[in-house]
């Protein structure tokens, strides 16, 4: 307790240090935000100075700018942003200024071009695809894992039809770093059938990186990082909201979703509320319901921000609490039945429909309290501090022989604590300098009074890091390249079935890094490389697991003395854009030392909860290689071609065998039909049509699986929608069927896949009013 004290006093004192200074000649800061006139949204990277002193800047992501160390006077200001009007005025100085500038279309220049969307960022050199705009609005409704598989190399692990979780160029749970609302989500995150604790619908948009971005998010990013970005505060409208409804055929889903928000005293200070329901009964495949397949959920968020000349920051407070059916066929008796149900490959009996989710379960609670900070400083630079709380709480109940059902057979209480520290400065011809800390603490306990031997021990973590970044700009290239250390230990204590004591010290540290450049070979054609070093320490249950893991129907056994995980990845992207065609092509490689996964062991566990496959952890050295492939073309002013595809190649090179629970090849072809319209009020209506193919997944060990993969299949997904004018507001409405032909087919990556096939046909209906 002295210690915590003692590190809020520093911490306080760090802060009031950085806000302190006396007031100098030429020390004004003219700040503010620029936007779109028509519709108020910000403009990200417009240009913005003053020529008489040489000075300039580019907005950020939220359309802010600032002009610091100004002397009193007035000055000629000059504002450009591709595709709208030049905006040129005077303004005079004495003291700290904001102001909000607005920017109109220039009609003339882009009469002739097809706008997609208005906000423009300057180009990362790391290689990311972003999920916005359309596609955003039409995975409304869908878990973070599968609204992500619309992005080229993003596929989901499954565990039924309930939990999925996101898989980005083979890897998935620990390998992939997840940022929520800018906080790194801390978690349950080591189970492949632990989905992330997330509510998508706090994100105006998704982006996934793929690339060397690692040293400013953390050294466990061997697949990749997510980042949910929640659209910035609205500080200069009094009140607006929106509400999105959505339901679903498959499963009879119904969800509401809605925010309200607005800015008080003067837009110095601005509030959001934002809330989901979601209640879902049991999926269906075609013939037969799932049984215990439904689901329950209830978000809410509210987020406070407050700025004030050169400072800004902001609170937010998030809950996010579900319930999730485990499809109850993969419990089962005996051995004997358990092989004759992995035979049969779909459940005996054909299920009903119900909303009641019963053994096995999973229910989740997850509370953040984030608080950041920036400080605009005198040296043109940014100061920002981000310091989170969060608490996770999960129970797994699962069928218990003799009654009892009403006990958790696994209660875990996680708290989280981190805090980060970065200094930011942008320089001239798109270069910055970028360095900082991060620490996390972590404790997970179990929760007394399972009566069940907790499947991983009692841990406490501490992983401290520090990170320095640097980017260049050069007449047709940049160059950035990052270093990070980090050091993880991990103390762990708990009792095995026969009350032995088990457990330990284990400390762990590394240096990783990145590499990368993008070379503007033609204005529409660009070329990036990326080369970084990640490494991950082994988690918790992979070093102790030993017991029933219920949520994948498994005994899964760890091992103590497994090492970090060190892997190199070099990733290649071409990127190509005109006016009608756009491709872009990534290449990579990855090598993982000491890479760690679950073997089966060709036996089977007959306890008194039923029969489970064995699984041990096992380390070895590994390469992947593969290709991703993203590409429109419009055939005219309103036929879009679509085109997607991902292929893995992955090897255990040690043992000369293939690794488990790597994707097959995928490839999606869509046509999008945007129809003209003339009408007033109607807009933006479109219909789209996409066939998807996966291969079969020829290359497995058969010593990794207990049963072969499953054959290839077509799926075709049928979209369209259009929007309404009422009033000043907007009414959006669109309509989604997935599996249109009913098509029964099994995927690789779903844990379930040995006992039921995927779910069937899916209509599903999404209303959006803004007003």
């Amino acid at each position: 307790m002295i210690q915590i004290k003692k590190y809020c006093l520093i911490l306080c004192a760090f802060v009031l240090l950085a806000l302190s200074g006396k007031t100098q000649t030429c020390d004004i800061v003219f700040y503010g935000t620029i936007k779109d006139a028509k519709d108020h949204s910000v403009l990200s990277g417009a240009i913005i100075g003053i020529s008489s002193i040489q000075k300039n800047t580019l907005t950020d992501a939220d359309g802010h700018f600032h002009l610091n160390r100004l002397c009193k006077g007035k000055y000629n200001v000059e504002v450009s942003f591709l595709g709208y009007k030049k905006k040129s005025f005077f303004i005079e100085v004495n003291k700290n200024t904001e102001m909000n500038i607005y920017l109109s279309l220039d009609n003339t220049a882009l009469s002739e071009i097809k706008v997609v969307g208005k906000q423009a960022t300057a180009e990362p050199v790391y290689t990311a695809q972003k999920l916005e705009d359309r596609a955003m609005d039409l995975s409304r409704g869908q878990s973070l894992g599968e609204s992500l598989k619309n992005i080229a190399g993003v596929n989901s692990i499954q565990t039924g039809p309930t939990i999925s979780k996101p898989v980005i160029h083979g890897m998935h749970s620990d390998r992939i770093l997840i940022y929520n609302a800018g906080v790194r989500l801390e978690g349950q995150q080591w189970g492949s059938e632990h989905a992330p604790e997330v509510d998508p619908f706090i994100a105006k948009d998704i982006t996934v990186i793929k690339g060397a971005a690692g040293v400013e998010y953390g050294a466990d990013a061997l697949g990749g990082i997510i980042l949910l970005n929640p659209p910035p505060l609205n500080y200069h409208s009094p009140f607006s909201s929106e509400i999105n409804l959505i339901g679903a055929s498959n499963s009879r889903m119904g969800l509401v979703s809605g925010k309200v928000e607005g800015a008080i005293k003067n837009e110095t200070l601005a509030w959001r509320f934002q809330g989901t329901l979601k209640k879902a009964g049991n999926s269906s495949a075609p013939g037969y319901y799932l049984n215990n397949t439904g689901s329950d959920e209830i978000n809410g968020a509210i987020t406070l921000g407050y700025k004030r000349k050169s400072f800004e920051t902001e609170l937010l407070l998030s809950s996010f609490n579900t319930k999730l059916g485990i499809f109850e066929g993969a419990h089962i008796g005996s051995v004997e039945d358990l092989k004759y149900a992995i035979a049969n490959g779909r459940p005996f009996a054909d299920g009903n429909f119900s909303y009641g989710i019963d053994v096995p379960r999973q229910e989740i609670s997850h509370h953040l309290l984030k608080f950041d900070g920036k400080k605009y400083l005198k040296d043109n630079g940014v100061l920002k501090l981000t310091y989170s709380f969060q608490k996770d709480f999960r129970q797994e109940y699962d069928l218990r022989r003799g009654g009892r059902n009403d006990l958790p057979a696994l209660d875990l209480d996680l708290s989280a604590q981190n805090l980060s520290i970065v200094y930011e400065k942008n320089q001239p011809n798109n270069s910055f300098i970028k360095y900082g800390i991060n620490t996390a603490i972590i404790v997970n306990n179990n929760v007394p009074g399972t009566q069940i031997t907790p499947l991983i021990p009692n841990y406490d973590s501490f992983n401290p890091g520090v990170f320095f970044i640097k980017k260049i700009g050069l007449k047709n290239k940049e160059l950035e390249g990052g270093i990070r250390y980090d050091f993880k230990t991990i103390d762990a204590a708990g009792y095995d079935a026969n009350k032995v004591w088990y457990g330990g010290k284990h400390d762990f540290h590394n240096v990783s890094f990145s590499l990368g450049s993008l070379f503007h070979v033609k204005p529409y054609l660009d070329f990036r490389s990326d080369l970084s070093l990640a490494w991950r320490p082994p988690s918790v249950n992979e070093l102790y697991s030993n017991g029933l893991h219920h949520g994948t129907a498994s005994i899964e056994i760890g091992d103590k003395n497994l090492q970090s995980e060190k892997g190199y990845k070099w990733i290649n992207t071409l990127s190509y854009k005109q006016e009608k065609w756009k491709t872009e092509v990534s290449a990579y490689a990855n090598y993982i030392v000491d890479y760690i996964f679950l073997q089966p062991d060709g036996t089977f566990s007959e306890t008194q909860r039923g029969a489970f496959p064995i699984f041990n952890y096992k380390q070895t050295d590994a390469t992947l290689f593969g290709v991703d492939l993203q590409n429109s073309y419009s055939i005219n002013r309103e036929i879009e071609w679509l085109l997607k595809g991902s292929l893995v190649r992955a090897k255990d090179i040690v043992n000369k065998s293939y690794l488990p629970m790597i994707p097959a090849d995928r490839i999606s072809n869509s046509l999008i039909w945007n129809i003209r319209t003339t009408h007033q009020k109607w807009s933006l209506p479109f219909i789209s049509v996409e066939h998807i193919y996966s291969a079969k997944q020829t290359r497995y060990s058969e010593q990794n699986d207990f049963a072969p993969a499953p054959a290839a299949y077509n799926l075709f997904n049928i979209s369209g929608g259009i929007s309404y004018k009422v009033g000043e507001n907007r009414l959006g409405m669109n309509a989604s069927i997935f599996n249109a032909f009913d098509t029964s087919y099994k995927d690789y990556l779903n844990r379930f896949r040995y006992y039921t096939y995927e779910t069937g046909r899916n209509f599903v209906v999404r209303l959006s009013y803004k007003f």
